[in-house]
């Protein structure tokens, strides 16, 4: 059907205009873009194509303005979402949404605003980290200590693989900006950590976590933790090589006769105890929060669910692959791996 015509009646161009610009209004308020083509009786190319034409000055104002409010957006997005009272670094999508229900009163989709923001010059994009990596090492170390791992499985052994994290407002160092440009990150967001670990053992596999209201750990943290993990039980320690899980810890675990592992440099990759951090903020990634107690709340109210979230820890023991994939042959799960 012709785009000139609505169910059989024809448009002329201002009435054409108009069909567009409630077609896109339609969308960013959340209609699917099928029910919005059935509405407007086009097919649902038109309606991306409507999309990719829309633009914020379709939408009404209040009033006159010195600045079109594609300029305004422009302008907020070349600063920093902390200018505007939201404690993070970078702007996702949901924040855009956000700050443009705040500032201009405009109620968009999140998932209608890159077509947006891409016109205006902006792309989302994460910085590059570089890591410098022995895989011979790696590879020593999963058939020297993975076979020392499997065996103390075998003889009824615990192994609890440990890492620590920091809960922020920080999103994923990644962020819509200006092509060619880039973005000042505040290196003293407010944080808590969080020491948690995987134990997998013949019984199964179970998380444990103590979480810290401080922005920083030491030793004397990470040794508090682990007296929680140890007890009385025939445990081996599985942790990276971080300072704070150096001389003080090594002597705390000697002292106790609890045995003891460190993964290779510079592979998160072969610990579990990624996983479920990943799981985390995922989740937290995902909201926006407004205070600093709601966020802590939220997470610690997360982490006490991991425990039960088997599937999950499978899923972090599992992608790690060998030695681990090997291990969990010796686990009882409740499902197969």
């Amino acid at each position: 059907m012709p785009k000139s015509r609505m169910h059989g009646i024809r448009l002329n161009k201002k009435q054409e205009e108009e069909r567009r610009i409630n077609a896109v209004k339609d969308v960013r308020n959340g209609m699917s873009i099928k029910d919005v083509a059935k509405k407007y009786d086009v097919s649902i190319f038109t309606v991306y194509k409507w999309l990719r034409k829309g633009d914020l000055s379709a939408k009404p104002r209040k009033g006159p303005t010195k600045l079109k409010d594609e300029e305004k957006l422009v302008r907020i997005l070349e600063k920093s979402p902390r200018d505007f009272g939201l404690n993070y670094d970078f702007w996702t999508l949901k924040l855009i949404a956000y700050i443009l229900d705040k500032e201009f009163g405009i109620k968009y989709n999140p998932r209608s605003l890159s077509p947006v923001l891409k016109k205006l010059g902006f792309k989302y994009k994460k910085g590059k980290r570089t890591y410098v990596r022995d895989d011979n090492a790696v590879e020593r170390w999963v058939k020297e200590q993975g076979e020392k791992l499997f065996k103390k499985i075998r003889e009824g052994y615990k192994v609890h693989i440990f890492d620590e994290s920091y809960v922020s407002y920080i999103n994923k160092g990644k962020g819509w900006m200006k092509v060619g440009g880039g973005i000042k990150v505040n290196p003293k967001r407010k944080r808590f950590a969080v020491v948690g670990g995987i134990t997998i053992s013949k019984e199964g596999i179970t998380f444990s976590y103590s979480t810290y209201k401080k922005p920083s750990l030491n030793s004397k943290d990470i040794i508090l933790y682990l007296r929680k993990v140890i007890k009385d039980e025939k445990t081996v320690i599985v942790m990276d090589n971080a300072r704070i899980h150096g001389n003080e810890v090594r002597e705390f675990l000697e002292e106790n006769g609890v045995e003891f592992v460190y993964l290779p440099p510079y592979s998160p990759d072969k610990s579990p105890a990624e996983g479920p951090w990943a799981v985390l903020k995922k989740r937290l990634y995902s909201k926006i929060y407004t205070d600093f107690e709601t966020l802590m709340w939220d997470a610690t109210r997360f982490l006490r669910s991991i425990s039960k979230r088997v599937n999950d820890l499978t899923y972090s023991v599992k992608r790690c692959g060998e030695p681990w994939t090997s291990i969990l042959s010796e686990v009882f799960l409740p499902f197969k791996v």
